[in-house]
């Protein structure tokens, strides 16, 4: 998501620019399902849990579902594209008798993958009144035993990796500032037009080769605001199908009332007279039930750090219902350390003897890996990998260009590297300060390496192989799934005590109930180094100053920006610590390994998505 579409709630003014870090390049001051459901605190919170939905079936009899997303592997920019695969997959065993299909834009990675054509199309005015076409792909694949459907569109989405940038011109319409919204409203308009080809209700001409759902859908799970039009849409269209929104981020892109129903949207009977358009919010409070981590729910509606936001109310009204649900995450069978085809080449090697053959694994892969990108070759350096976009509002991006030059300086046996979604010609002033100052210091040589832009996914797995520590000092995090991933390849992950990082990642010296419920996690000791949560609301509003030249920091600002830094400085104090001990260190290692070995997995997650959508005799708390 590029910067300048963030908007953190309706009290934070729209991000106009990335921000300049002039003011902050230096330091400012030199089981498989637990017995208690793992929901709110029950005296503190109504408990996330199942409800029975009207019309929700036996465990005996089919389902049909479509999952609408914007990003689904390989089409991917964050842990959507990966959670949009695994689920799907996972639900589409023949012993869950779900026919769960995918619907997504036809993106540039998509294309030459075997999609082929339905010849169904559709015809859609857009904003100017002139008409595109809208054609439907479809693709079984057999190793996810998933139909997938994608729609294709050269003027909106047919020509990136992401619907996040705007078309080229070449002939078709410029699109203006609003570009990406419009991309992803007419995606969301498209596939209202066609869902009543998918499912039968409607017929598609004679010439048409498609394959629809055998019968009617019954449910569908949509992702975000990006495709909570849809949701909208399909609630009064299709008032039989039940709808679960998961609700990923709160980025909310608002617009006037007038210029949605310009793109051609539907506004619901009671946001007649609301001036705007929200997506998020709409797709919070029309859909029968809400996906959303339990603690990250907390810090919305528990915190200043949305505070005002036109979804909060809905957020609530549904939790009071007990229409919300916590929100779990898992790691295909296709992250593998024992099986992956890029862990048997180029000196690579995979995991054998599971837990007892961790240290190997990571001894192995860390000089190859270091071969590779032309480090030091060195088994007892301390690799550090940083793989994240650049986003200082919320991966932190700030923090890690601020301290890594002095961690790496004053700790000559750490190296470091880097893929954080941009260019080194980049003409960001943080990022071309932060890279020519590495780059300049002889020092490093042999250290640190950049990955240019985005990196393969299959390439990551080989960055976390041979790394020690994987840095995601999130300031807020939906749920994340690069830890999970990192634990799984023995990598220790040093994250912000919050949200989905604080439900995943075990730190004795952080962990508290004081911030909220006991976690399963913490059974397995450590796991891996937590940073002690901070003002984060306070943090971004200073940033955000830095970022619009909105006058110099105030004393406030200065101070909450020592005080994040310093709880980031303090966590990889006591990584650097923790790896001065190869005991400590195999053993936090195991830790994580075995707890997402135990309960991150397809068949430890699953059946909390089966009981959600009632294909359990009895409904059960998640």
């Amino acid at each position: 998501m590029p910067l300048s579409r963030l908007n953190f709630g309706t009290s934070v003014p729209m991000v106009q620019q990335q921000p300049s870090v002039s003011l902050l390049t230096k330091p400012v001051f030199g089981q498989l399902r637990s017995e208690k459901p793992d929901g709110f605190n029950a005296v503190a919170q109504p408990q996330l849990k199942v409800i029975q939905f009207a019309g929700t079936t036996s465990s005996n009899q089919k389902k049909n579902g479509l999952w609408i997303t914007v990003e689904r592997s390989p089409v991917q920019t964050g842990g959507l594209g990966v959670v949009s695969r695994t689920i799907p997959r996972a639900l589409n065993t023949s012993k869950n008798k779900l026919d769960v299909r995918v619907l997504m834009p036809y993106l540039a990675p998509l294309k030459d993958k075997g999609y082929t054509d339905t010849g169904l199309s559709v015809k859609l005015k857009d904003h100017q009144g002139k008409k595109h076409p809208f054609t439907l792909m479809q693709k079984f694949e057999a190793e996810s035993n998933t139909w997938v459907y994608a729609i294709a569109n050269e003027t909106y989405f047919g020509r990136y990796d992401t619907i996040y940038l705007p078309p080229k011109k070449n002939g078709y319409p410029t699109l203006g500032k609003d570009a990406m919204w419009t991309a992803v409203m007419m995606f969301n308009r498209a596939s209202e037009a066609l869902l009543p080809y998918l499912d039968g209700r409607k017929e598609p001409p004679g010439s048409v080769n498609l394959t629809p759902f055998k019968s009617q859908i019954n449910f569908a799970i949509i992702n975000d605001w990006l495709t909570s039009p849809f949701l909208v849409e399909t609630e009064q269209d299709y008032p039989d199908i039940d709808t679960f929104f998961m609700f990923h981020n709160i980025y909310n892109e608002l617009r006037p009332a007038k210029q949605a129903r310009q793109h051609g949207l539907k506004i619901p009977k009671s946001e007649k007279k609301n001036p705007f358009y929200s997506p998020l919010k709409l797709g919070i409070k029309m859909a029968d039930g809400v996906i959303i981590n339990g603690n990250y729910a907390r810090t919305i509606t528990e915190t200043d750090f949305v505070k005002g936001a036109d979804y909060i109310p809905p957020l609530k009204s549904q939790m009071r219902k007990g229409r919300v649900f916590d929100m779990h995450h898992f790691i295909d069978n296709q992250y593998d350390p024992k099986t992956h085809l890029k862990l048997k080449t180029d000196g690579f090697v995979p995991l054998k003897n599971g837990v007892k053959g961790l240290e190997s694994f990571k001894k192995t892969n860390k000089m190859a890996m270091q071969r590779m990108l032309g480090l030091n070759e060195d088994p007892d350096a301390i690799v550090y990998n940083w793989t994240s976009r650049y986003d200082p509002y919320q991966k932190g991006a700030l923090l890690v260009m601020n301290e890594m030059k002095d961690l790496l300086k004053k700790n000559p046996k750490t190296q470091l590297v880097m893929s954080f979604g941009v260019s080194p010609k980049s003409k960001e002033p943080a990022v071309t300060k932060f890279i020519n100052d590495l780059k300049s210091d002889t020092s490093l040589k042999g250290r640190i390496h950049l990955l240019e832009g985005y990196i393969d996914f299959s390439d990551v797995i080989r960055l976390q192989a041979g790394s020690d520590f994987m840095l995601m000092p999130s300031l807020y995090e939906p749920y994340g799934i690069v830890q999970l991933e990192a634990m799984k390849m023995g990598v220790i992950p040093l994250g912000h005590a919050v949200d989905g990082l604080r439900s995943t990642i075990s730190d004795p010296s952080v962990n508290s109930e004081a911030h909220g419920p006991k976690e399963q996690v913490w059974e397995y000791g450590q796991t891996g180094v937590l940073m002690a949560p901070v003002k984060v609301r306070a943090y971004q509003k200073a940033v955000s100053k830095v970022a619009q030249g909105r006058g110099a920091l105030s004393k406030k600002d200065k101070n909450v920006i020592k005080e994040t830094q310093q709880a980031f400085r303090d966590a990889l104090r006591r990584s650097l610590g923790l790896a001065k001990s190869p005991e400590m260190m195999a053993d936090v290692r195991a830790n994580g390994f075995q707890y997402v070995g135990q309960h991150h997995t397809p068949d430890a997650i699953v059946h909390r998505y089966l009981d959600l959508l009632g294909k359990t005799t009895a409904p059960s708390s998640i």
